[in-house]
């Protein structure tokens, strides 16, 4: 069974501070994701990137939902 469908508000609001993987993700005409199915959600980063290659999802997105340090570089 699919997770439920949440838009962004919901997902941010539940997982916040927190990686997210999103199947099904719907985005709007800017690109920002509007609404998806969270199938896995972690603090850690190498944990999300293990569901993913576990999960066999071919539309998927994974976002960061907390304040990242004006420090820190991040690589795309």
């Amino acid at each position: 069974m699919k997770p439920a469908l949440l838009n962004i508000t919901e997902i941010k609001r539940k997982y916040h501070n927190q990686w997210v993987l999103i199947v099904d993700p719907v985005y709007s005409k800017t690109h920002k994701i509007k609404k998806g199915r969270v199938l896995f959600h972690s603090e850690d980063r190498e944990k999300i990137d293990k569901a993913m290659l576990e999960s066999r999802e071919n539309n998927i997105a994974i976002r960061y939902l907390g304040t990242v340090d004006k420090d820190l570089s991040v690589i795309l």
